[in-house]
């Protein structure tokens, strides 16, 4: 490990690259939180269509509409239950015909 020097970046560029690491990271967090919202919408708007259609139709629904597998939809389904509002999980019960956003 002789004669390697390690070399120090100006602190300007070091500056730069935190502030542009600051932005990327507040970027990344808006995502997150957008897929989130996002996996909750579609999972509530699968047990609406699973509802509408009645029982051992919504497989064939999901592959003819969607291409999603009988797996990806219930795991949004089940965020959905899990995570999502109350009003969310109890509207497809009660009005059964309201879209959640």
């Amino acid at each position: 490990m002789t004669g390697t020097s390690v070399q120090r970046k100006d602190p300007a560029l070091v500056a730069q690259e935190q502030a542009e690491l600051a932005t990327l990271a507040e970027r990344v967090r808006g995502t997150l939180r957008r897929s989130a919202q996002d996996i909750l919408a579609i999972g509530a708007d699968l047990l609406l269509a699973k509802d509408l259609l009645g029982h051992g139709n919504f497989a064939t629904w999901l592959d003819g509409e969607l291409g999603l597998s009988r797996r990806s939809a219930e795991q949004f389904m089940a965020a959905a239950r899990r995570f999502g509002s109350r009003s969310a999980r109890c509207a497809v019960r009660t009005s059964g015909y309201t879209r959640f956003a």
